[in-house]
This record gives C-alpha cells, sequence and structure tokens, in this order.
C-alpha cells in the first residue's frame, strides 16, 4: 500500500546513524535494540530526511535531487524495512499537529513515551487526548497527595478534584511538594489549586472540596470522575478506603487504594477496577481480616513515624503510574490483584497477590451497578 499523501519519519526515540564502513545503524533509545543494515546511498539519503517527520512526496524528491533515478517504489520498499522494525511513523496530514502548538510542544516527549506502550504515533496521541479529558478525585493532599496531584496535572489530565479539610503545617513542608513556608495556615487544597495553575498555565482544572471525606460524602462527591485516588490516612487507610470502595463499586468508578509509609517501609496499595480486577473486599479477606491483623491499639502514635520526602515521592508515583495507564487506557493496571511492601534499605519490594473471592460481596456490588 502506497503511504502517498501522508506524512512520514522515524518515531520518536529512534536514532540512525552510519559508521565508518558505511553500514547504517538504526537504534531504539527507549528498549536499546539495535539493528545493522548494509544499504546504498540512496537508502542512507531517504533515512536521513526521514529523521524529520515530512510529506511523503517531500522525501521521494528529497533523496532524487541527489538520485534521479530513485523511485517511489524503492522509497516504499525502504519504509516497509523501517516499519517492520517498528521504527517508523506515518500519519494522515488532518492527524499531524500545528506547528508552534504549545500544548503539543510541552506533552511531545511525554506521547513519545507512551508510543511504546499505545503502538503507534496516532495512538499515543490519544492517549494524551483521555488524559486531557479525564477527571481525577484525589482524596488527601498531604505526603501522598501532594505528589500525586503533581504527577497528575504534569502528565496533562484535565480535571483534578482535590477533597483535604486541613491546613498546611510547617511539619508538611519537608515532604509534601506543592508546599513552601509563605503557605503555612492555609488550606491545602487552595494551595494546590493555585500551585497547578502556575505549574500548567491553566491547562489543568483543579476544583477543591474542603471538607471531611466520610462513608455519607464519598457517592454524592464521586459522581462524574473517571477515577478515584485514596491517599487519606485519617482516621485510617484501611477506613477511608472502605468508605471508597463503597462509593466507587456501584458507581463502575475504578480506585487506586491507599497507600503509605511508615520510617523506611512503604506499601504500594493496590489498583481496582469494578468487574474486572478483584476489589478491596477481597483484599481484606485474603489478608486484613485474618486474625492476626484484628489488633487492639495500647500505645503509641502511629503520626510520630519517620517520614522522608522521597519515600512518599516514589510510592505515590508508582500509585499515579497505574492510575495514568488506567485512565489513559494503555493496558492492565500493574497494581491490579496485589499489594507491595517497598524497603527504602534495600530497594525491594515484597508483593503479595490476592484473588477474587468466589461469592464477594464487593465485587456483587459492582456486578449490580
Amino acid at each position: 500500500m502506497s503511504r502517498a499523501g501522508s506524512v512520514v519519519g522515524l518515531r520518536s526515540g529512534v536514532t540512525a546513524s552510519q559508521d565508518s564502513d558505511g553500514l547504517l545503524h538504526i537504534v531504539f533509545l527507549s528498549t536499546g535494540r539495535h539493528c545493522l543494515y548494509e544499504v546504498e546511498g540512496e537508502a542512507l539519503e531517504a533515512v536521513r530526511l526521514l529523521g524529520d517527520s515530512r510529506p511523503w512526496e517531500d522525501v521521494l524528491q528529497g533523496v532524487q535531487v541527489k538520485h534521479p533515478d530513485f523511485t517511489a517504489s524503492r522509497l516504499e520498499a525502504i519504509l516497509d524495512t523501517l516499519e517492520a522494525e517498528d521504527a517508523l511513523d506515518v500519519a494522515a496530514r488532518a492527524e499531524v499537529p500545528p506547528a508552534g502548538d504549545v500544548e503539543t510542544a510541552v506533552y511531545e516527549k511525554q506521547v513519545s513515551f507512551f508510543r511504546d506502550f499505545a503502538g503507534t504515533a496516532a495512538a499515543a496521541r490519544s492517549v494524551q487526548s483521555r488524559l486531557r479529558q479525564g477527571k481525577v478525585t484525589v482524596i488527601g493532599a498531604g505526603g501522598m497527595g501532594s505528589w500525586v496531584i503533581q504527577s497528575l496535572a504534569m502528565t496533562g489530565v484535565g480535571q483534578v478534584l482535590v477533597i483535604d479539610p486541613d491546613t498546611v503545617s510547617a511539619g508538611n513542608l519537608s515532604r509534601q511538594v506543592l508546599y513552601g513556608p509563605a503557605d503555612i495556615g492555609q488550606p491545602k487544597a487552595l494551595v494546590v489549586r493555585d500551585k497547578i495553575q502556575t505549574l500548567t498555565g491553566g491547562r489543568v482544572r483543579v476544583d477543591v472540596a474542603l471538607e471531611t471525606f466520610s462513608a455519607e460524602t464519598g457517592p454524592g462527591i464521586f459522581s462524574g470522575s473517571d477515577l478515584v485516588i485514596n491517599c487519606s490516612d485519617e482516621p485510617s487507610v484501611h477506613m477511608t478506603t472502605d468508605w471508597v470502595s463503597a462509593a466507587c463499586m456501584p458507581q463502575g468508578i475504578p480506585f487506586v487504594a491507599g497507600g503509605g509509609y511508615t520510617g523506611h517501609i512503604g506499601f504500594v496499595g493496590t489498583t481496582i477496577v469494578p468487574g474486572a480486577t478483584a476489589c478491596w473486599e477481597c483484599y481484606k479477606a485474603s489478608y486484613y481480616e485474618q486474625p492476626r491483623y484484628q489488633l487492639e491499639h495500647i500505645a503509641g502514635d502511629r503520626r510520630r513515624a519517620g517520614a522522608f520526602s522521597p519515600m512518599a515521592a516514589v510510592i505515590a508515583n508508582l500509585q499515579a503510574w497505574d492510575a495514568l495507564r488506567v485512565l489513559g487506557g494503555l493496558g492492565e493496571p500493574l497494581l491490579a490483584n496485589r499489594v507491595g511492601e517497598l524497603d527504602a534499605q534495600t530497594l525491594t519490594i515484597q508483593w503479595r497477590t490476592f484473588e477474587r473471592v468466589q461469592c464477594c460481596r464487593g465485587c456483587a456490588t459492582a456486578e449490580k451497578g
């Protein structure tokens, strides 16, 4: 099939080089794959022109300037070889963003990253479009939530609802990325809204709810959300996730269950897609409801446990990446049906898996919804 009328070029993250023996090297920077070709001068010239995406006709005419006998069929053969190696992007002219488009420039490298997951340049741009149209609700704008919100906004999620009644304190500043000394005493959600507005030049809309999240508020406030991320640990991660699950499952809203960290151990929560993955009730049946977890508190204050900015960032961004995979349609969530414990002293993650429980009340709620 002829590609005449299309825009063609090497895909982002692919380079072409020539060695002293005249051999052509095609290198995939994202994977390290290296292809070697023995080619003639006309093919080298074609590949050189393909370094910048341009109309098929321009490539043909450009090669013909130096090699007058170069034909359209020869160009198609070169393009066939590159496409077979997944080194080529082909797009209809209508699909190519206009030159100078600010939003395209902002997300250019990100779309290139998505290309490895989405399959084609057009599909990668569709991923970015889905993020742009998405709405994510984040509960809690503290050590976990501030990092999650920043990552969602910087990747171009179009709308973020932040639920947090708390104010910024001095103790937040060492690990909660969006706050500075001038913000002390101000409502966290309002500070987040203003900071994200500045960071994204208004591309991302942040709505706020200055209320305490509860079992009663969840169903209504989540309405219209494409995904919910629980970053709240008051009164506890498990209790707030109970509330999130009860609100999300009947509405079919995917959610990322709360993660956290204590000292050098970080807890990577699970991603739940109603009807497709094991649910929060399945997890509790596997672990949390076992007798050894039914503990009565005697002494000590968990709020005094160690906290460290890099740990908060790592855990939060692992969960943000999985949320973006779900929102952008980038494949199965990597945190589905499992939870992890990250040991900062060894940089190892111990994963614990769980499965859908037969006759699970949580899964049944999703099926009814």
